[in-house]
């Protein structure tokens, strides 16, 4: 699981986390449910959806998927009461009870208002079958064992992966005719690293599903933090970007109220790309081409030379400089 994808969990819960309150039990269960699924396949769980309550204790059933020896077999369970009505000893010992006769090795109880001192008692003592009870902060403590566990283990693969994009920078600032030989993707990761490089923080967007916009920059300015958006088009085919593209990016940009936007387009845009724009969009949104992105990996190359300062006004110009 990536960093990007344990970015997206945690975004998730904490939405479902505030709109907890607004949502009835059934609403609350299916907001939760694709949050569970992806939680529990980074530990090696397939989660199976809702299922007849007299079939188990619990509202799902999970399925360790085995490499070796016995499947684990664990119940998983969401009580959506009320802030003043935290979840008890009676019900922990009555879902024990239950439990038991549906032959799980394990269950995870989580409470919307939390747990009595009794019930948390309950918990910690001995079981044939591990219990775990979590409320929203155990939630969230799920989330960040699962980022750390990713972190540790595919540390050496992220390094790597970022130098390679390091070294195509260096490989285009040199020779730009190199630059039609990346995939988009590697483009896209590539143009983050360059400008994380160069001072901004950045952030890779999802793959699929980007809403139109491929890297996030935020930048401080004075205890503000102002957010620009990079949207990137390499096509294989050379085709050049038109005016319902450009457009769409000038929306995006207003929508999420961003104080600016970079469009980066290897093969150019039309004669008429920018016809419709007025000049107020123009001001917040920038049209740049092959030769930018070239522009940025030499500045790149310059920085790790520690022939770079990145102030506020150098690094909005470095990000604008060049573009229509």
């Amino acid at each position: 699981m990536s960093n990007i994808e344990i970015r997206t969990i945690a975004e998730e819960v904490e939405r479902f986390i505030r709109d907890s309150s607004n949502l009835n039990a059934k609403e609350a269960e299916e907001r939760l449910l694709p949050i569970l699924r992806d939680l529990l396949a980074k530990d090696g769980f397939d989660l199976v959806g809702k299922i007849r309550p007299e079939s188990t204790a619990t509202d799902y059933v999970a399925h360790k998927r085995p490499s070796s020896g016995k499947p684990y077999k664990l119940g998983v369970e969401y009580k959506h009461y009320g802030p003043e009505h935290p979840v008890d000893q009676r019900a922990i010992d009555q879902m024990l009870t239950a439990a038991q006769r549906s032959n799980l090795e394990g269950i995870i109880l989580i409470s919307r208002p939390g747990f009595t001192q009794l019930a948390l008692e309950v918990a910690q003592a001995y079981h044939p079958f591990e219990l775990q009870l979590l409320d929203f902060n155990g939630l969230r403590g799920w989330v960040s064992r699962v980022e750390k566990a990713d972190n540790g283990r595919y540390s050496r693969i992220i390094a790597l992966i970022t130098e390679l994009s390091r070294e195509a920078a260096r490989i285009i600032a040199a020779d730009p005719q190199q630059l039609e030989y990346l995939e988009w993707r590697d483009l896209e990761r590539m143009i983050a690293i360059v400008l994380e490089k160069l001072g901004f923080q950045a952030e890779l967007t999802p793959a699929s599903k980007d809403g139109g916009k491929d890297v996030i920059l935020s930048l401080e300015d004075n205890g503000v933090v102002r957010t620009y958006i990079i949207e990137v088009k390499h096509w294989r085919s050379g085709q050049r970007v038109g005016q319902g593209l450009a457009m769409e990016f000038v929306q995006v940009v207003a929508r999420e109220g961003r104080e600016g936007g970079l469009f980066l387009a290897t093969y150019g845009y039309t004669e008429d790309a920018f016809s419709s724009l007025t000049e107020i969009e123009r001001s917040k949104v920038r049209f740049g081409s092959e030769q930018k992105i070239v522009n940025l990996c030499q500045t790149f190359v310059k920085a790790e030379c520690g022939l770079w300062t990145p102030a506020l006004e150098t690094l909005m110009k470095v990000l604008f400089e060049g573009t229509q």
